[in-house]
């Protein structure tokens, strides 16, 4: 309490359940929100219930305090009922004291029922064969013990604590169509209206006296009372009434979420773009978290960034997510599987079918995977997948985005070649299309004197025909910009790539790229101007294309200068509202 104003003062917005409690906080925030307590609907259904055991003449109560003996409900004569909970109420049954019992010792009639830890006071010891006690109670035995009452009592003293409690009691009692009088203070003052709900009354002993009394002469005015709360708290007071307006003040005020699923935690170029969409998404205010299948660790890394990795097998989602981006085809059924899922995207980075033999199932369920429009919204980063997209699956609505790199990991350095030429090369020897076996066909043609050759894979390794002077496998991406700029040359001779980020990325460190066109390079290189490229099969011509820019200053100048022009062009800071559009 004491440290109230300095907590609060760092929030944007509270949430409390009175209007006296709202006006304190909002001298501490900005915004504050009144999210009323409700009865729940077991709540309901219990009083429900008890509502039915006394039209049939059904409710039992039974009392602790006399042998555990029936009471009688149906008896001649007022019942009251005063459910004071917590022994904090003592004060608040005090203050009309004098009223319950002057009108019991006029009234023999007139019976009390009292729950809770309440210390009975000597003046009604007199009467105490006409007061039930009860200890407290499970909430689901507490509609019964209100219902055998013809009026609840709700006395509450007028201080700052009870003007902040909410108006439970009231409620509760108006469930089982048993009528209030309550204190005129706090959230009763807001919540009953006096005459209509509930009796209110000012805290004087002359004032609970008069209108007690009328309540307890006036069966038709209880009855009205009785049913009118009722009505009103159905209406207004049960949870599955009251839950729409909490929920749009805190989705009004909460940043949207978004998950990338992924089809495994281990890193590929795929992977990193996938990443690195999951940064731009949160510096534009949005929660993020990795969804994957079989995942290595509990967060991904990206930059300076890390996102929360959730295992997709095993673990639920079962909060709203405002969009989920799916990445391989693998990860597809589970993003449209998702109930909860506002918006749904398809980051397709690759003609993956490709990737498997053909008639085979799973080449037929990748196919499959670009028949979902309707269902998800197509987005990629390369225009050769959103033209194929559309021409061979009839995809109208596919969004575009360039890729980008990070400028500030790959920065330009000038290579010195007076000593020993290093090749990289880089791909899979396992995948049939990054025909990594062609580039060691090709440095085969090389002078090893001249010439080293290092060989860069995340998965596969070298075939013992592979000439390398160096391996290099599974690197972790912070490491690859000074990879590449101890190589002078990448060779690259993949056939088929969505996207090929390593000669963007040599270009980026102002090495040399030599490479076989396809539809991942095709969107950004240019033969002559920041590479030289050769047709498959062409090993001679590689050979020249390598022999070339170790022997010509001038070629060497414009490959450097055009190449590190065509990093800059794709700098993520420049792309990043491109990245976001995909995700409108």
């Amino acid at each position: 309490v004491i440290r109230m104003g300095r907590t609060l003062s760092l929030c944007d917005a509270a949430i409390t359940t009175t209007k006296a409690l709202a006006d304190e906080l909002s001298r501490y925030v900005p915004e504050v929100y009144i999210n009323r307590n409700a009865a729940s609907e077991e709540m309901l259904v219990c009083s429900e219930a008890a509502l039915e055991l006394r039209r049939s003449g059904k409710l039992n109560v039974r009392t602790s305090r006399f042998g555990k003996r029936n009471i009688n409900i149906d008896r001649q004569g007022i019942r009251l009922g005063y459910f004071s909970g917590s022994i904090t109420h003592n004060d608040d049954f005090n203050m009309i004291l004098p009223v319950i019992a002057n009108i019991m010792k006029a009234r023999t009639d007139v019976t009390l029922c009292v729950v809770g830890e309440l210390d009975l006071p000597d003046e009604l010891l007199p009467y105490k064969e006409r007061i039930d006690r009860f200890p407290f109670v499970d909430h689901k035995e507490l509609p019964k013990l209100i219902c055998s009452v013809d009026i609840n009592l709700i006395p509450l003293a007028d201080s700052i604590f009870n003007k902040a409690k909410s108006e439970n009691k009231w409620v509760e009692a108006a469930l089982v169509k048993a009528p209030s009088i309550a204190s005129n203070v706090g959230a009763f003052v807001e919540c009953i209206a006096d005459n209509e709900t509930g009796i209110l009354c000012d805290n004087t002993i002359s004032e609970w006296t008069d209108k007690l009394l009328s309540l307890m002469d006036d069966r038709m005015l209880r009855d009205r009372i009785a049913e009118n709360a009722y009505n009103h708290c159905l209406r207004n007071c049960i949870t599955t009434k009251t839950a729409q307006g909490i929920t749009d003040f805190i989705r009004s005020r909460q940043a949207p979420s978004f998950a990338m699923v992924l089809p495994s935690t281990e890193i590929s170029g795929g992977i990193l773009v996938a990443l690195r969409h999951c940064e731009i998404m949160r510096e534009y205010g949005y929660n993020v978290m990795v969804i994957a299948g079989y995942p290595t660790c509990d967060y991904m890394i990206s930059g300076d960034e890390s996102f929360p990795v959730i295992w997709l097998e095993k673990e639920k989602i079962e909060g709203r997510i405002d969009k989920m981006a799916a990445t391989m085809w693998t990860t597809v059924d589970y993003v449209l599987g998702q109930q909860n899922v506002v918006g749904r995207y398809y980051l397709v980075q690759g003609y993956e079918a490709d990737f498997s033999e053909k008639n085979t199932p799973g080449r037929m369920r990748t196919f499959a995977t670009y028949g979902k429009e309707g269902y998800i919204q197509y987005v990629t980063i390369s225009r050769w997948c959103e033209s194929w997209l559309r021409d061979e699956f009839g995809i109208r609505d596919v969004r575009y985005a360039p890729n980008g790199l990070e400028r500030d990991m790959f920065y330009p350095q000038k290579r010195n070649f007076s000593g020993k030429i290093r090749i990289l090369i880089e791909g899979d020897s396992e995948a049939a299309h990054k025909n990594v076996d062609e580039s060691f066909r090709i440095v085969e043609g090389l002078d090893r004197d001249i010439y080293e050759i290092w060989y860069l894979s995340y998965n596969g390794t070298p075939k013992s025909w592979y000439c390398c002077d160096r391996f290099i496998h599974k690197v972790e991406y912070k490491d690859m910009p000074d990879i590449y700029r101890q190589c002078h040359i990448l060779l690259k001779t993949s056939l088929l790539e969505s996207f090929s980020y390593p000669p963007l990325e040599m270009m980026a460190t102002g090495g040399y790229v030599v490479l076989i066109e396809n539809e991942g390079n095709r969107q950004f290189i240019e033969n002559g101007y920041n590479c030289l490229t050769f047709e498959h099969g062409d090993i001679e011509g590689a050979v020249r294309c390598i022999n070339d820019i170790v022997s010509d200053d001038d070629l060497r100048e414009r490959l450097f200068e055009n190449g590190i022009r065509t990093a800059d062009e794709r700098d993520w800071s420049s792309i990043k509202q491109d990245i976001l559009s995909l995700y409108d």
